[in-house]
């Protein structure tokens, strides 16, 4: 379900690599978020970097999930978050079906995070 004014992208939301795996025996994917503050937080491509180094600066075994938005079973809204800056938030549990990509999300060296390029 798309809600207005929603970019004609993929989002991303980055998270540990045992989530996942965890989310593929359940069947779906549910965010510690979606229980504390009511949504999953997500970013746009260009916002993934800057949200990962500001949130989980070298912290090691996460993986960044690509997902089609237009494939989620539940409600997505664009809503000013840091910097008042927009941000995708999903309003459910994540369906596996929406999910395209996932990419390993690992820090460099200098523990920063950068795009996967396998996402590229």
């Amino acid at each position: 379900m798309r809600i207005a004014t929603m970019k004609e992208t993929m989002i991303y939301h980055m998270t540990l690599k045992s989530e996942w795996l965890l989310a593929g025996e359940r069947g779906w994917y549910e965010a510690p978020s979606l229980v504390k503050d009511g949504f999953i937080h997500c970013s746009y491509k260009d916002q993934v970097a800057g949200t990962a180094n500001r949130y989980y600066f070298g912290v090691k075994g996460m993986v960044l999930l690509e997902i089609d938005p237009g494939k989620l079973d539940c409600r997505w809204v664009e809503e000013k978050s840091t910097g008042d800056a927009l941000y995708p938030h999903v309003y459910g549990r994540i369906n596996l079906t929406a999910v395209q990509r996932v990419a390993p999300f690992e820090p460099r060296l200098d523990a920063k995070f950068i795009f996967p390029v396998e996402l590229e």
